[in-house]
């Protein structure tokens, strides 16, 4: 059978002992003498020939390709983009289901920009075919073929309809019939109001947890309002086309009768039957699908009902919801249904059903009625089915933990909460606390803790490079329970229906890729719409004792509720995935007594905008924050959530809260009473089993007192969270400064303020204020504001760095709480103080505001939620395929960063000298930029784009030995092409900011080697190390100023730090341009494993090797077993 060509097959065996290989080699040895004779078939010996793939210019297979033009050309009112993809996206994900190929839409007016050019192409529209089979690939051609045909009736029948009948594109109802929509959706009838207060911030999409409180906009009943008065807003109008909204116009015509516009076709509920019927055989007769069944007893060809008489001058031809709105400012009369035909049933199947099966990729309809919300007093609550097993706290481990725990440091030894849930998740308690530790006296700040986490939860814009690094080391499922959540890439800016569906066709890619990975590795998957990250975990994942880590850096929102949860890079998440131990230097304990109790307009935003003043951007670094004292039993567990969210910007690892009364009714409102039970349980331990309160007598390395009843509120800013000023100080603070007074524009909710305690306190105020002026608008920085002009803006989020929030460095961001925001709206002005200041009414009296007292919780608990934005079960399923498009500008396969080399760097050059404040966002800019987190070459033309030049002060300006002055990432590839490694000197926290690895992942792939800073955030200097660069700190901070731009740098040391696992120090020989040198001492923080990834070149490149041998072991045992 064997022959030179096709040479015997043999097997490889591979052991951790001479004795294990040798018992295997016997083994084997005795089964070829019994099972090989009977093997008479050659063909399973038969060698395959290797396959000869045509190979693209980087060496990767390339795939057959199919171009197919569109023909059309786009008219008004005709969207011809959306009527080719479907909405959200959904034909096109059909056909690639169907097939197993990539299809994009591409050319002139498609929306897809060139990843060369970063523009549209000049080609004609077309849709771009490629798959790795030639058979899928000719089956694609064909589908899209007759998605083409279908689209080109329905564009000759729209452009051959008059104009008085079309419904208008962006601006009205989809452009004349279903399925001509506009990504828009509804245009000026759909503001961004309709689902509440979260969307701006552009993370939850719906507005996150607190989108429909109180069915915003729909004139809801509430228990004290009699129908009469819940008079439908004018949202309600223009917007709110949905059950709720019919509920609130029938239940207030049927009370006001004289006020009824559709009294001569029976009243507005006979009125809204008969249109429903209408669209229901319209559609049936035009063969789009079925849509909603016509009443009982009704006629469904019943013809339409005459309107009402309007006149003409509203541009109207079919009848308005009353009031009338104003005229569409389109070209075609806008005609919508009455309030309440909800738009699922107007928008039917456009395209055949058999385009809209796909139930995530596509925009399912459901996805427009949103439910993923808090509930109302309307929500009844029921039983979820999820798989609380995986969701509840393993006590009887942790707790048999800490008596091991107890046994090695002591049983006299005081505990604080945050050393007892992170030691009793200790991977080895005995080396991790006894380790370089003077015998476990000095663990804070020196062991490095060795950790196994319970869970991993990872953001859209992250998961992708999590992923791809966790499919290079090979493993079937993950090590523990994981969940992504699809919220960072949600747009928001118009409002639900809108930004939803533009959203997804925006990402479908890289939603297809997290969702198919997410079910090949058992990984829950919460979709586009489910809601923010960190509301979700919160309600879903965060227990008391429980030990997360999140790849955000605003995590630790989850400590509200008792957990340990810390902000990390995706490679630290790929440690626990894979069941590597995650290793974290000891933090410090700063103990946080908090007494009194909240009153008045202070909120429990303001206890961390006052932390932060004291401590400052940096105070928090190497510390846990633990919260204690009488005053946390004021506070409600959504506040605690807050509190510790935006520990984050003072540098901390994480912040928590102990077990608290208030935690115990948010659990039973969250469906999860059983781990309340236990967790009141264990509370009431004695302390030495007392898992969830510090010992009585812990020691903190620091403590600061905060008495609540003194707390005012504060407003922080602007361009750093940490510029803290009170309240009644805030209007001198401005007057001195010069800052704008005029107020411009209030943005609330986000990952810090959406719960529903907040947006009931907002609420308040808006109840409050109906009788003054004031305006809701989309949050899209296009008003008169220029780039470089001052202006203000309040926002209840975490950060306010320059550019954040509009791309203006000019824009001042003040971070409050968002009731003081919704006050400080109505006025207009920066300096009104709700406390003391009253605003004028029409009438001319003046009014004053009172402070707003909210509820913690729902009535009757949280609504359940659209089944469609629930998770997929973490199941494993080895038959679901991931594939990465080697032609993909989003998503690309990373390649293993180069081992360290044999000796120290002899030939560095300083590529840039930073100066001032670089954070995450400074370094791997998002906005954007978002687009590209999975494609590490695409995002890496970003790097450093927000640095500010030390010598010339420029930003994102440098300069080459020669003189020759380009951007920062273009040097940096040059140096890169040309051979040349490099290294970045900077001042105070580079680094500070989000837990984006992506900040040190880019540097490293241009070429990018050491750091050199006056002192590192915490989750930035860690990752560095995972990616295998070296982070340095000045011994002498004044030994920054001898750097320059193109200086040359040796190191004297360093590769005998990294081979003994970090004893030593680092020198640097700095080499100026004019031939001098000079002797620059560093400092490290290199532990043994972390010297471990530098020398394989990063964490990924060593993990990857112990996946393969994982996978090696188990395809042993699998075969030893068979």
């Amino acid at each position: 059978m064997a022959t030179a060509a096709n040479p015997p097959l043999y097997l490889r065996i591979t052991s951790t002992s001479k004795e294990g290989l040798e018992k295997a080699v016997a083994m084997i040895e005795e089964m070829k003498k019994e099972d090989l004779p009977n093997l008479v078939d050659e063909r399973r010996f038969r060698r395959r020939e290797p396959e000869n793939f045509e190979r693209d210019e980087y060496g990767r297979r390339k795939w057959p390709e199919e171009k197919i033009s569109v023909g059309l050309e786009p008219i008004s009112g005709f969207n011809l983009r959306a009527q080719v993809v479907g909405r959200g996206g959904d034909n096109v994900k059909f056909i690639q289901q169907e097939t197993g190929c990539k299809v994009q839409i591409k050319g002139r007016g498609s929306g897809f920009m060139e990843p060369n050019s970063g523009q549209e192409s000049d080609e004609p529209m077309y849709l771009h075919i490629a798959g790795p089979r030639p058979e899928g690939v000719a089956q694609a051609k064909q589908l899209c073929e007759e998605l083409l045909d279908k689209v080109k009736t329905d564009y000759h029948a729209f452009k051959d309809r008059p104009a008085s009948a079309r419904y208008g594109d962006r601006d009205g109802y989809s452009g004349g019939r279903p399925g001509y929509g506009d990504r828009g959706d509804r245009g000026d009838r759909g503001r961004s109001e309709s689902y509440g207060y979260g969307g701006a911030g552009g993370y939850g999409g719906y507005g996150g947890h607190g989108g429909q409180g109180g069915h915003n906009g729909y004139g809801a009943l509430e228990s004290h309002m009699s129908p009469a008065a819940a008079t439908p807003t004018a949202d309600a109008n223009n917007q709110a086309f949905d059950a709720n909204a019919a509920q609130a116009w029938i239940a207030y015509y049927q009370q006001n009768p004289d006020q009824d516009p559709y009294v001569q076709y029976g009243g507005y509920q006979a009125y809204l039957t008969m249109q429903q019927q209408q669209y229901a055989a319209y559609y049936a007769q035009a063969g789009y699908g079925q849509t909603q069944s016509p009443a009982p007893g009704a006629s469904a060809a019943a013809p339409p009902p005459p309107p009402p008489s309007e006149p003409a001058s509203a541009g109207y031809s079919a009848p308005p919801p009353p009031p009338p709105p104003a005229a569409s400012p389109s070209n075609y009369g806008a005609v919508p249904p009455p309030p309440g035909l909800m738009r699922s049933q107007i928008i039917c199947a456009g395209q055949a059903a058999k385009y809209r099966p796909h139930l995530l990729s596509s925009l399912r309809q459901s996805a427009l009625q949103p439910r993923r919300c808090l509930a109302t007093t309307h929500d009844l609550p029921k039983a979820r089915n999820v798989d609380i097993a995986s969701r509840t706290p393993p006590y009887a481990k942790l707790l048999s933990r800490l008596e091991e725990v107890r046994r090695v440091l002591g049983s006299s030894r005081q505990l604080t909460l945050a050393e007892k849930i992170l030691y009793s998740h200790l991977e080895n308690p005995e080396e991790s606390l006894l380790s370089n530790t003077n015998g476990g006296r000095d663990i804070r700040g020196q062991a490095n803790l060795k950790l196994k986490p319970d869970r991993v939860a990872m953001q859209d814009a992250s998961a992708q490079m999590a992923l791809l690094q966790f499919m290079s080391c090979g493993l079937p499922t993950t090590a523990v329970p994981a969940s992504i959540h699809c919220d960072h890439l949600i747009v928001g800016e118009k409002g639900a229906e809108a930004d939803l569906p533009q959203s997804i066709a925006g990402n479908s890619e890289i939603f297809d890729f997290l969702e198919s990975a997410a079910k090949k590795y058992g990984i829950e998957f919460w979709p586009p719409g489910a809601g923010i990250i960190h509301q979700t975990v919160l309600e879903n994942y965060s227990a008391p004792g429980v030990m997360i880590l999140g790849t955000d850096s605003h995590s630790p929102n989850a400590g509200g509720l008792g957990s340990i949860t810390i902000g990390v890079g995706g490679a630290d998440a790929v440690d626990a995935l894979v069941d590597a131990p995650w290793e974290l230097k000891a933090p410090k304990v700063l103990g946080v007594k908090l007494t009194g109790e909240l009153s008045g307009w202070a909120s429990p935003k303001d206890v961390i905008l006052n932390l932060a003043g004291q401590l400052t951007v940096r105070g928090g670094t190497g510390y846990i924050i633990e919260y204690f004292g009488p005053g946390v039993q004021s506070l409600s567990c959504t506040g605690m959530a807050t509190i510790c969210n935006m520990g984050a910007e003072v540098g901390a690892t994480t912040s928590l809260f102990p077990f608290s009364p208030a935690h115990v009714p948010y659990l039973q409102a969250t469906h999860r009473g059983s781990i309340a039970e236990a967790a009141t349980k264990i509370s009431q331990s004695p302390m030495h089993q007392n898992l969830l309160r510090s010992d009585p007598d812990a020691v903190y390395d620091k403590v600061i007192e905060i008495n609540l009843s003194e707390l005012e509120p504060h407003i922080n800013g602007p361009f750093t969270p940490d510029l803290s000023t009170p309240l009644s100080k805030f209007k001198t603070v401005v007057e001195e400064k010069g800052w704008p007074k005029t107020f411009g524009a209030g943005l609330i909710g986000s990952c810090t303020n959406s719960s529903y305690q907040d947006m009931t306190r907002s609420e308040e105020i808006v109840k409050q204020a109906r009788y003054c002026s004031g305006e809701r608008l989309r949050w899209k920085r296009t008003d008169e504001v220029k780039k470089g002009e001052s202006n203000a803006i309040f926002t209840s989020y975490n950060r306010n760095f320059p550019g954040r929030n509009d791309g203006n460095r000019a824009t001042m961001n003040f971070l409050a709480s968002p009731e003081l925001i919704t006050a400080m709206a109505y006025s207009g002005s920066t300096t009104f103080n709700p406390m003391t200041d009253s605003i004028p009414t029409p009438s001319g009296e003046p009014f004053k505001f009172a402070p707003p007292k909210g509820s913690d919780l729902p009535s009757e608990g949280f609504a359940d939620g659209n089944p469609d934005f629930m998770p997929t079960p973490g199941v494993p399923d080895p038959n679901v395929e991931v594939v990465v498009s080697p032609t993909s500008s989003r998503l690309a396969l990373l390649d293993p960063f180069p081992a360290f080399p044999d000796s120290d760097f002899t030939g560095l050059r300083v590529l840039y000298k930073v100066k001032g404040q670089c954070t995450t966002d400074t370094i791997s800019a998002a906005g954007p930029w978002l687009k590209y987190k999975g494609h590490l070459p695409n995002i890496s033309e970003n790097t450093l784009i927000g640095a500010v030049n030390a010598e010339t002060d420029e930003v994102n300006v440098a300069y080459d030995v020669d003189g020759k002055k380009s951007g920062i990432p273009e040097l940096a590839k040059r140096w890169r092409d040309q051979g040349i490694e490099w290294l970045v000197v900077a001042e105070h926290n580079y680094g500070e900011g989000s837990a984006r690895e992506h900040a040190a992942l880019q540097p490293r792939y241009l070429g990018g080697r050491i750091i050199l800073a006056k002192s590192f955030a915490r989750i930035h200097e860690t990752n560095l190390k995972k990616q295998g660069i070296v982070p340095l700190t000045f011994a002498n901070e004044a030994d920054y100023d001898a750097f320059a731009a193109c200086d040359q740098v040796a190191t004297r040391g360093l590769l005998d730090v990294l081979r003994s696992g970090g004893k030593g120090e680092v020198e640097l020989v700095l080499k100026k341009q004019d031939g001098s040198e000079k002797v620059v001492k560093t400092k490290h923080t290199l532990s043994q494993d972390q010297c471990g990834f530098i020398l394989a070149g990063s964490a990924l490149n060593l993990l990857a090797r112990k996946g393969r041998e994982m996978k090696e072991e188990i395809t042993r045992s699998a075969e030893l077993t068979d």
